[in-house]
């Protein structure tokens, strides 16, 4: 507990410190704008977190939203990877996809609304980006579920394995491949999201038997073979990340060709292979069992970021400092870890504590800072965060989220445009003061300084109006481009 106090007071100094002024000729020091992302996974497979059961009305959904976005809000997130295609289905109204089983308890039946929609417009009011989680080429988890005449695996034109009792794509086949592209598209063209997300699902977890063997291994040694026999040279590990490769290729090509300010970002195993870095235990290995190269996606600029699951203690044999450590330096992108709240008191981690969760922040920051990487952390999962498992959001908005904060800016390959400052008026009415925030860019981010204490407000795709019983001493309206970059704020006294 005393490393924890020690290190929190340092974070608090530098915190205090990192004020800017107006111009060159004020002595006004305004905080500076916090950026630092702060997510939560937002489950909807085997309804862990949205919706709590199947079947709820479209009002009681709507309810257990908001809710949770309220809560988001409260503790000062700022982003929510929201589960909108969990095994070939949609929380969203698809053309090309059934609605998930996992709204109503019946695949293909709508819940009345467009969850995807009413998500957004809550979240971006509440300043929150709402990034949409796919889960690429799982098809079911359970095959003996009924399914819709819409759902894919009904389609001779595409390839599927049954692997225990869930069905996967075959992600080797090319026209595999580009339905889960198309689906991605057709997701970023129609909906107003700030992020595509994917876990490490492109090949089913393994499980072992006594001997270290995967009992179940994917059944794709047909099509390999016919890969070898066509002049191919890889082995079936190779074959698989290079099938993978191509596919998170395209998705990145798909995304920045219709948004490129719409955020692409993978959230792998924490552990990338055994042994890696030294001392590291693992029986899975995110390289060779999942196919997943994610270092190589970002050092070909596939990936704007990756949130690799470390969900280990710090002081445990797969070590969250080192892995983190590991990760930071080997990455030319930024890495946002994945927290696990979950474990707080659980079967699996019965002495996990919040303090664990608070320790993990700290060290991703000050490792952020030395290895120049942007800050952020994500929570794992929303149910756990925002449940407030020993009293952990508390402790998190006390020494961590009490102000609000930007996500980084989007690193891109051109230099965006400055956005334009908005239009700002304070006005004195019969209740007190009005203050009108005309945007004239993506957002604004308003800082503004009452009774002596600065105070801060994120928004998103509108304009503001807020009321005050006594005149704010200073009010700051920044513009932030859709790239997250800032412009020349407007400044009121």
């Amino acid at each position: 507990m005393m490393r924890f106090c020690c290190s929190v007071k340092l974070l608090c100094l530098v915190a205090s410190i990192a004020t800017v002024h107006l111009n060159a000729q004020s002595s006004e020091a305004v905080p500076a704008i916090q950026r630092e992302l702060r997510a939560t996974w937002v489950t909807s497979v085997y309804n862990l977190d949205w919706p709590s059961k199947v079947g709820l009305s479209e009002k009681k959904q709507k309810q257990e939203l908001i809710e949770l976005l309220d809560n988001c809000q409260h503790l000062n997130l700022n982003a929510i990877f929201l589960q909108v295609r969990p095994e070939g289905d949609a929380l969203y109204n698809s053309k090309l996809e059934p609605w998930s089983h996992w709204l109503t308890g019946k695949m293909g039946k709508s819940p009345g609304y467009d969850p995807l929609a009413f998500c957004i417009a809550e979240a971006h009011r509440r300043g929150i980006e709402v990034h949409a989680w796919i889960n690429p080429f799982r098809a079911l988890t359970d095959i003996s579920r009924k399914v819709n005449s819409k759902h894919f695996s009904l389609r001779k034109d595409l390839v599927f394995k049954k692997v225990g009792n869930k069905l996967w794509l075959d992600p080797s086949y090319v026209g595999n491949r580009r339905w889960v592209v198309d689906v991605i598209d057709d997701i970023v063209s129609r909906y107003n999201i700030d992020g595509v997300h994917m876990d490490d699902y492109f090949y089913p977890y393994p499980s072992f038997d006594e001997d270290k063997n995967i009992k179940d291994p994917f059944p794709d040694k047909v099509e390999h073979q016919r890969y070898l026999s066509a002049g191919g040279d890889k082995d079936i590990e190779a074959w698989r990340r290079e099938n993978i490769d191509i596919f998170i290729q395209s998705v990145a090509a798909k995304i920045k060709a219709r948004k490129p300010w719409v955020r692409f970002g993978i959230s792998p195993f924490g552990i990338w292979r055994p042994g890696v870095p030294a001392g590291t235990d693992a029986q899975v290995s995110s390289y060779d069992h999942l196919a997943c190269d994610s270092l190589k996606w970002a050092k070909e600029g596939w990936v704007d970021y990756l949130t690799p699951q470390l969900y280990w203690a710090i002081d445990s044999e797969q070590s969250f400092y080192k892995l983190m450590q590991w990760w930071a330096i080997q990455s030319n992108v930024p890495i946002w870890p994945g927290l696990d709240v979950d474990r707080i008191f659980s079967k699996k981690e019965p002495s996990r504590n919040a303090e664990e969760i608070l320790e993990q922040v700290i060290l991703s920051r000050q490792l952020g800072m030395k290895y120049q990487q942007s800050q952020g952390q994500a929570f794992w999962r929303s149910s756990a965060v925002l449940g407030n498992k020993d009293k952990v959001a508390n402790k998190l908005k006390r020494y961590f989220y009490a102000q609000k904060a930007l996500l980084p800016p989007l690193n891109t390959s051109f230099k965006p445009q400055a956005p334009k400052s908005p239009q700002v008026n304070l006005v004195k009415n019969s209740k007190g003061w009005e203050l009108t925030c005309v945007l004239n860019s993506h957002r604004a981010v308003v800082q503004f300084k009452l009774q002596g204490r600065w105070q801060q407000l994120n928004t998103l795709y509108g304009n503001i109006k807020l009321n005050f019983n006594e005149k704010p001493e200073i009010i700051i309206a920044t513009p932030v481009g859709i790239y997250g970059h800032l412009g020349e704020p407007t400044v009121v006294k």
